[in-house]
């Protein structure tokens, strides 16, 4: 039995569809309801991380079916440069997650999982406090993970990916 309340089932006459916009899905609505049509995954980034995409050959996010998939953000300012004070390195993680979501039309209140990969698991309580600056009351499922070297160079402290929903 289907959904009722999918749009496969509804009359015609209940959808309206708009065109595609700047980050290339459509939207669906169905009784008032917003639903993304996405027409392909969108590459996302911003302003300053151009290089990952040109230079390392990743991209910063990619954005699917309106869920925003953020690869390993590291402490490297816009001037691609190692941040090497700790938590100034925990807080330009924070910075460089803040933008690609802000690209991709969210904030920290969209994220719904994050993952973060430390070289030493007792600075916990200095991420802990860190993340707590940018994600206030924001509730997500995370894993910590630690690694023995990050970025394959010393003087990473830690690494963070994360998924959100882009609604």
């Amino acid at each position: 039995m289907q959904n009722p309340d999918s749009a496969c089932c509804l009359p015609l006459c209940s959808l309206a569809l708009f065109p595609s916009n700047h980050l290339g899905f459509s939207l669906l609505y169905n009784n008032n309801k917003r639903v993304f049509l996405m027409t392909k995954p969108v590459i996302v980034v911003p302003k300053g991380m151009e290089f990952i995409r040109d230079e390392i050959g990743y991209a910063p996010a990619v954005l699917a079916n309106g869920t925003l998939y953020i690869a390993g953000q590291i402490g490297r300012d816009d001037s691609r440069q190692l941040v090497t004070d700790k938590e100034a390195q925990f807080v330009q993680v924070f910075e460089n997650m803040k933008r690609v979501l802000a690209k991709a039309g969210g904030d920290f209140d969209n994220l719904v999982e994050m993952t973060s990969y430390h070289t030493d698991m007792r600075d916990l309580p200095l991420f802990m406090q860190v993340r707590d600056r940018y994600m206030k009351g924001v509730l997500v499922a995370w894993t910590a993970i630690g690694a023995a070297q990050l970025c394959g160079a010393p003087g990473y402290f830690l690494e963070v990916k994360a998924v959100a929903r882009i609604d």
